[in-house]
């Protein structure tokens, strides 16, 4: 019994050292996901890739509007588009 109450409490210890995960926080603040077709997705990408906008660019301005893709995934959407990166 002793065993299992020590090791109990060194469990709890454990618990209670673990630093609280930033991503809850970071989840409260991010915005609703949206809808969208295809069509408009690649005219946005397009139209960020010729203002100049790098692809980690274009990947938080998708993300702040709600529209979760990676720079990697902006990539390949460009260049299935014909776009020179």
């Amino acid at each position: 019994k002793i065993r299992a109450r020590d090791d109990y409490l060194a469990k709890m210890k454990r618990k209670e050292a673990k630093p609280e995960s930033q991503e809850v926080g970071a989840t409260d603040a991010r915005p609703e996901p949206v809808s969208i077709s295809r069509k408009e997705l690649d005219l946005q990408m397009w139209d960020l890739h010729k203002a100049g906008k790098t692809l980690d660019e274009i990947s938080d301005i998708l993300y702040s509007e709600g529209l979760y893709y990676s720079a990697k995934s902006v990539r390949v959407r460009l260049l299935s588009q014909g776009a020179k990166l």
